[in-house]
């Protein structure tokens, strides 16, 4: 009984969350493509463009929000029918969408690569300012 319950929970937690998340990513895909490649002025004055990585970012969000809501609804039917078989697609569609969400985050896999192996050096004014660092690293960033 109590695992049912707490399935409930998630399932329309989960639900009513994608649905919600789902009109709201809607809501600015359709400003983000009106305002594609065009100059917009932010509040502090500042300019900032729209570019294809960023719609293509939101559709992807609008797109995973939709297939969670329609697993969840699944979901719910499952849970409630005790039909198990239900239970498959929300857990398949959520893996997927998270590992969208990653990809998402990592727009070129070659900048990451180089973030991850690079050393910059750091910003000192001088190289007295250097107390902090190994004889090795100061003779490479000092002269």
């Amino acid at each position: 009984m109590v695992n049912i319950t707490l399935c409930n929970i998630i399932a329309y937690f989960s639900a009513v969350l994608t649905f919600f998340g789902s009109i709201f990513s809607c809501f600015f895909l359709v400003i983000d493509v009106k305002n594609l490649n065009r100059p917009v002025k932010k509040s502090d004055g500042t300019m900032w463009f729209v570019t294809e990585s960023d719609v293509a970012s939101m559709a992807i969000d609008t797109i995973s929000n939709v297939a969670i809501f329609i697993a969840s609804v699944f979901l719910i039917i499952g849970i409630k029918r005790r039909h198990h078989t239900f239970v498959a697609p929300w857990v398949f569609v959520v893996a997927i969408c998270v590992v969208l969400n990653l990809l998402k985050l990592i727009p070129n896999q070659e900048t990451l690569l180089q973030s991850l192996v690079s050393v910059d050096p750091p910003a000192w004014d001088s190289c007295e300012q250097r107390s902090g660092c190994n004889f090795e690293l100061q003779s490479v960033w000092c002269p």
